[in-house]
C-alpha cells in the first residue's frame, strides 16, 4: 500500500475514534448503582449514577455527579453492572437493606468465601478493624462453635480492593458510613483497637516444629522427623489451622483469632491456643474434646523443610560418592571384598569371619548403604561417621568408618534405638563394644 494512502487510512480511523468517543460520552450507556461511597465527590453507595463509558483497559467506568454533573472515572468494582433506566430500580431494591451500611471485622483472620458454607473455598482473610461493605443476606449453612449454632447471617460483603464474597456476620461489627467517606464506631472505649501487628507476623509466618532448629545447630538432621507437612500452619490463607507433628495431627476449620491476653491468642471455634514468645517462636497449646491439652512448640527458619532435606539427603549421597570415587574396590585379606557401585549399592564377599556376631547368617552378598546416624564428639575424634549396611530386607549391620590414605578402616558399632512417647521420635545411643572388631581394607 503507498505512503499517502496509508496516511490517509490512519487520520481516517483516528477521526472516527474520536468521534465515537464524543458519541459514547454525550450518551449514556445506563446506569448503575454505587457500591462504595466515593467520598471525593460526597455520593453515597445506594445512589444512582448515569455511566457514560467503560474501559476494559484501565478497568474504570466515566460516569457523572449526579448533582454537579461532573464526569469522572471510578473503579469498575465500585459500581453494578450498567443496565437501562427500567431496570435499574431493581438494582436499588437489592442492596437497599444495607444502604450506608458498612462492617469491622473485631477478629483477626476472618475469612470471606467463595460461598455460604463455611467450608466454602477462602478468597479473602480480613485483618482486624478491616472495613468491608455489606450488600445483601444469602441463605446458608450456619457455623458453629462445636456445641451450637452461632448467632449471625451470611452476607454478601465487598472489600476495599474489590474482592466480592461470603462473610459471616458473627464477627463483624455494623456502622453507618456518611457520604463524605467518613464515619465513627463506638468500640466501648471510645477508639477503634489498633490492628495487631504481632499476630499479623504469626499468622503470615511458616512455623516448624522446634526440634529442627537443635538438629541444624547439631548438624544432625533425622530424616525420618523431618517432613515437608509437619509444623503450625495458621490458616491465613487455607481457613484451616493444622497442627502436625509427630505425635499429634488435627486441623479445625476457624472464624478467626481471638487477643485472650497479651501475646495469647485463641483460634476461634477451635480447642487451639498459641503464645507467642517473639516473632520467631511461639508455643502451640490444643486441648482435644476429651479435655487433654497438647503443647509443642514451633519457631520459623531462614530455609523451607524441603531445602532442609534436600541439603541432608545431598550430604548422604556425598558420603557414598567419595567412597566410591576413593575406591570403589577395597580389600582385605581377612574379611573380604567391598566395592561401591551403582548408586548406594554395595557388593561385599568373603567376609564369612564377621558371621554370625557381627553380620547375621541370612545376610547375602549385595545391598545398600545408609548414612542414618550421627557421631558422639567424642566419637569424630576416631571416625568420620557410621555406615549402615542393609543386606536385603531384614539384615543390617553398622560400622564406624575412617577414610584412609591408603584405604577404609571400618569398626562394628553397636547402636540401640528407643521410642520416646513424649515426642513420637526414637532416641539412638551408639558405642563401640567391647572387644569390636577393627578391619582394614586396602584401596
Amino acid at each position: 500500500m503507498p505512503m499517502k494512502h496509508f496516511g490517509r487510512l490512519l487520520s481516517a480511523f483516528f477521526f472516527a475514534a474520536t468521534l465515537f468517543m464524543i458519541s459514547s460520552c454525550s450518551d449514556e450507556i445506563g446506569y448503575s448503582v454505587v457500591l462504595w461511597t466515593l467520598g471525593e465527590q460526597n455520593i453515597a453507595d445506594g445512589e444512582v449514577v448515569a455511566v457514560y463509558m467503560k474501559s476494559n483497559i484501565s478497568k474504570t467506568y466515566l460516569i457523572a455527579n449526579p448533582e454537579t454533573d461532573e464526569r469522572f472515572e471510578v473503579p469498575l468494582w465500585k459500581l453494578t453492572e450498567p443496565v437501562s433506566k427500567r431496570k435499574i430500580k431493581d438494582v436499588v431494591k437489592q442492596y437497599e437493606e444495607f444502604k450506608h451500611t458498612y462492617a469491622m471485622s473485631i477478629v483477626d483472620g476472618l475469612p470471606i468465601r467463595q460461598e455460604t458454607k463455611n467450608l466454602s473455598r477462602q478468597i479473602y482473610r480480613l485483618r482486624k478493624n478491616e472495613v468491608i461493605k455489606t450488600l445483601y443476606v444469602g441463605e446458608g449453612e450456619i457455623p458453629t462453635n462445636g456445641r451450637e449454632q452461632l448467632d449471625g447471617q451470611w452476607i454478601r460483603v465487598l472489600t476495599s480492593n474489590g474482592t466480592g464474597g461470603w462473610c459471616f456476620s458473627y464477627n463483624l461489627r455494623t456502622f453507618q458510613m456518611n457520604p463524605d467517606g467518613t464515619y465513627s464506631i463506638d468500640t466501648g472505649d471510645g477508639e477503634l483497637q489498633e490492628t495487631d501487628d504481632l499476630l499479623e507476623t504469626v499468622l503470615a509466618s511458616k512455623w516448624y516444629p522446634d526440634y529442627y532448629q537443635q538438629m541444624l545447630k547439631n548438624k544432625e538432621v533425622d530424616l525420618n522427623y523431618v517432613k515437608s507437612d509437619y509444623g503450625f500452619d495458621t490458616g491465613a490463607v487455607s481457613g484451616t489451622v493444622t497442627i502436625r507433628v509427630p505425635t499429634l495431627d488435627v486441623s479445625y476449620p476457624f472464624e478467626g483469632v481471638t487477643k485472650t491476653s497479651s501475646g495469647v491468642y485463641k483460634f476461634n471455634e477451635t480447642g487451639i491456643q498459641i503464645t507467642v514468645r517473639n516473632e520467631g517462636s511461639i508455643s502451640v497449646r490444643y486441648t482435644d474434646p476429651s479435655g487433654r491439652p497438647f503443647t509443642n512448640s514451633f519457631i520459623t527458619l531462614p530455609q523451607t523443610a524441603d531445602e532442609i532435606i534436600e541439603a541432608e539427603t545431598s550430604r548422604r549421597e556425598k558420603i557414598y560418592s567419595d567412597l566410591k570415587r576413593l575406591g570403589p574396590t577395597y580389600k582385605s585379606s581377612n574379611y573380604g571384598t567391598l566395592t561401591f557401585s551403582g548408586s548406594g549399592d554395595f557388593t561385599w564377599t568373603g567376609f564369612d569371619n564377621l558371621q554370625p556376631t557381627i553380620i547375621g547368617l541370612g545376610a547375602g552378598n549385595s545391598g545398600r548403604i545408609s548414612a542414618d546416624y550421627f557421631l558422639s564428639k567424642t566419637q569424630k575424634a576416631s571416625w568420620d561417621g557410621i555406615l549402615t549396611f542393609h543386606f536385603g530386607e531384614r539384615e543390617t549391620a553398622n560400622f564406624f568408618y575412617k577414610v584412609e590414605s591408603n584405604g577404609l578402616r571400618l569398626c562394628n558399632a553397636k547402636v540401640v534405638v528407643t521410642p520416646d512417647p513424649a515426642t513420637g521420635r526414637n532416641t539412638v545411643d551408639i558405642n563401640q563394644p567391647s572387644g569390636a572388631t577393627v578391619i582394614f581394607f586396602h584401596k
